[in-house]
């Protein structure tokens, strides 16, 4: 049973991460809400393009566009 239970939890954690595009996209979310703090809105308007660009199905991004 504990053999089944570990397969599942390494399973899911496989499936959490499967998708690279939304790991580049959340480098690129990241990058730019620090360059939106700092005031420099130049890089954080190019970095959050790229993020929607890489995942347009996801709002966040576009929210950070729309500050």
């Amino acid at each position: 049973m504990r053999w089944f239970v570990v397969g599942i939890v390494v399973a899911l954690q496989v499936d959490a991460h499967a998708d690279p595009a939304e790991d580049a996209a959340l480098v690129h979310l990241d990058r730019g809400v620090t360059a939106f703090n700092a005031k420099d809105f130049h890089t954080a308007h190019r970095e959050f393009t790229a993020a929607h660009e890489l995942v347009p199905d996801k709002a966040n991004p576009y929210r950070w566009l729309a500050l």
